[in-house]
């Protein structure tokens, strides 16, 4: 599975790319599995940017919204059901959003979407800056006073981002297994989310800022910069009601 990237303001502030994770399961025949692929994360000049799909974080005037993690999970419902989010088995974080900055020097991309600890957004001031995802709830928002006020991620859900006023926003935190924190006022960038394989045989969990397989593994990308994605493979066992 592969996470989606976060917001981009423009050309040179960006949302943070999306993570990667594989592993294996031993499932018995009828087994169902419900599969929610993450949305890219935007920033518009509006009062409520949604953040992607499963779990971006909401920004606002400018600000990048947080792109959705990809996962795979044993209980339907909707994507921020807390029984279906606990039974997820396998997650890919999503990036966090740019910052809406003042001028060309205030840049602050979002953070990528981890591996098993998200990355920090990077403006230089880190107390604007929303933190990256781990694998317990934490409190990862911006530590700067913000005129809108900033969440820390939580189970599945990136944090909304702050904003300085209605021409200027912050980046907003990156769904994942946790999500990233959001970034406080125009200068602040989101937190990227976690990535998670429980107890999957043969893991791997890639960051978003690190060499991964493109979908159709015919090359390699340094993170997902587009939408989420997932695919399964799988191998009928012989003489046995078990599919791996």
């Amino acid at each position: 599975v592969w996470g989606a990237k976060g917001g981009n303001f423009d050309s040179n502030s960006l949302g943070g790319n999306g993570g990667y994770t594989k592993g294996e399961i031993t499932l018995e025949k009828g087994s169902e599995l419900y599969v929610f692929v993450g949305g890219k994360g935007t920033a518009t000049s509006s009062s409520e940017i949604k953040g992607g799909y499963n779990g971006g974080g909401n920004s606002s005037y400018f600000g990048g919204s947080g792109g959705g993690a990809t996962d795979i999970r044993t209980v339907n419902g909707l994507w921020n059901d807390k029984a279906s989010l606990q039974s997820r088995i396998i997650v890919a974080a999503g990036g966090g959003g740019a910052n809406g900055r003042q001028s060309s020097t205030l840049i602050g991309n979002g953070g990528y979407g981890g591996g098993l600890l998200g990355g920090d957004g990077t403006y230089t001031d880190n107390t604007y800056n929303g933190k990256g995802g781990s694998n317990i709830a934490t409190n990862n928002s911006c530590t700067a006073t913000t005129s809108g006020t900033a969440t820390s991620g939580a189970l599945g859900i990136g944090g909304n981002a702050g904003y300085y006023n209605t021409s200027y926003g912050a980046g907003a935190g990156g769904g994942g297994y946790y999500g990233g924190g959001g970034g406080c006022d125009r200068y602040g960038a989101g937190g990227g989310g976690s990535s998670y394989y429980g107890t999957l045989k043969n893991p791997l969990t890639i960051s978003g800022n690190s060499s991964m397989p493109t979908f159709d593994g015919s090359s390699t990308m340094i993170g997902n910069s587009d939408n989420g994605y997932a695919k399964i493979s799988y191998i009928s066992s012989v003489n046995s009601n078990t599919t791996k």
